[in-house]
């Protein structure tokens, strides 16, 4: 089922319903051998207060549509975000939709912020907000230099 339906799916459902998706989600990773996502339950449990739906519906989906590719995830009491480090997408003024969507959490959420984590070639490290910022200027220049190269072939097309 595509993400997108899953989400849909999960919001149509009884809160009791609910209940048991997230129930069945946790038993799923702990009795998996996914070690981030083992960690990544681990932090959800013990910091989100509301929102549980965020990672349990949203991030594993995500997370296992990543095929490998690097994300940051960020914690907060609140709920959690994903964001896309290999995203092609720039907004109108030509910033970096995963720049964007970082900085947005940050000016919206920064005091509630219990850890942004770098999710890269199969490991989880806790990173500060400067290194985080620095971590999105590296993926930007790739991404920025893979878009050119691809730029660069459909002209020779």
């Amino acid at each position: 089922m595509a993400r997108k339906q899953i989400a849909i799916a999960y919001y149509e459902k009884t809160d009791e319903q609910k209940r048991r998706y997230i129930s069945y989600m946790r038993n799923k990773i702990r009795k998996g051998d996914d070690a981030i996502l083992q960690s990544m339950m681990e932090l959800v449990e013990r910091h989100l207060k509301k929102y549980h739906a965020d990672f349990y519906v949203h991030d594993i989906s995500l997370y296992r549509n990543t095929e490998g590719a690097p994300f940051l995830w960020i914690v907060r009491e609140y709920g959690t975000h994903f964001v896309d480090l290999y995203s092609k997408k720039f907004l109108d003024n030509e910033v970096w939709d995963a720049k964007a969507h970082f900085e947005a959490i940050l000016f919206n959420s920064r005091k509630e912020i219990k850890g942004i984590y770098l999710i890269e070639n199969g490991k989880m490290q806790k990173l500060s907000e400067q290194s985080a910022l620095a971590t999105l200027a590296i993926k930007e220049s790739i991404v920025r230099k893979n878009l050119e190269c691809d730029i660069k072939k459909c002209e020779r097309s």
